[in-house]
C-alpha cells in the first residue's frame, strides 16, 4: 500500500487499484481488510475553536483521543484518510477525513479572512451531518451567516490590517460582516 496526496495506491495479488482518500474512508471495515486496508481507527477527532474568524489570533485546534486511552495521541502522521500512529496504521471514517481536511484548508488559510470564511462553510457541513462519526466540538461553535454576494450591503464593514472600514470604501476587499455574525464573500473575488 502508497498512500499520498491524491489517494492509495494497493497492490493486489496480479494487479494494482488506486482509490481516492474519500473512497478509503467509505470503505467498510470488511471490505476495507479484503484490500489490506486497516479498520477505522477507535478514537474521537475533537476540535476546539480559539478567537474569532475574522481576527489574527483565529485557528482551529484538533486532538485525536482514543477509545481505550487515557490521553490523546501526541505523535501521528496524517496522509488523507490514513493515519499512521509508531508503525500502526489507522483509518479514518468519511466524516472524520471531510472535518480534518476542512481544518487543514483554514490553517492554509492564513490571514486570508474570505479563505478562512469558505473553509468554515465547508466545516459547518460535515458538522450537521446525522449520525454518530466520532467526531466532537468541544464548547460552542459559533453560528456564522455566510453569503454570496454580488456587492456588500451598505453598512457592512471589512478588515483591512487591523482597522474596520466600510466594506464599499475598500474596492478590492473579498469579504464584509455586519453584526449578528453575518458574514458576506464577494462573488467575483478571485479565490
Amino acid at each position: 500500500m502508497k498512500a499520498d496526496a491524491e489517494g492509495v495506491t494497493l497492490l493486489l495479488p496480479g494487479r494494482t487499484q488506486h482509490l481516492s482518500h474519500a473512497d478509503v474512508a467509505a470503505l467498510n471495515n470488511y471490505d476495507a481488510q479484503a484490500l489490506g486496508l486497516p479498520r477505522h481507527m477507535a478514537a474521537m477527532v475533537v476540535l476546539a475553536v480559539e478567537g474569532r474568524i475574522d481576527l489574527p489570533g483565529f485557528r482551529i485546534t484538533h486532538s485525536i483521543e482514543p477509545f481505550n486511552h487515557m490521553q490523546p495521541w501526541r505523535v501521528y502522521r496524517r496522509v488523507g484518510a490514513l493515519l499512521w500512529v509508531g508503525e500502526r496504521v489507522l483509518r479514518l471514517n468519511s466524516i472524520q477525513l471531510r472535518a480534518l481536511d476542512a481544518v487543514a484548508a483554514l490553517e492554509q488559510a492564513e490571514d486570508d479572512i474570505a479563505a478562512r470564511l469558505r473553509a468554515w462553510s465547508a466545516l459547518v457541513a460535515v458538522l450537521h451531518v446525522q449520525g454518530r462519526h466520532h467526531l466532537l466540538v468541544q464548547d460552542e461553535l459559533p453560528r456564522l451567516r455566510i453569503t454570496s454576494v454580488a456587492s456588500f450591503p451598505a453598512k457592512a464593514m471589512t478588515r483591512v490590517e487591523k482597522q474596520l472600514h466600510l466594506a464599499s470604501e475598500v474596492p478590492e476587499a473579498k469579504w464584509a460582516m455586519e453584526s449578528g455574525r453575518r458574514y458576506y464573500l464577494r462573488q467575483n473575488a478571485a479565490a
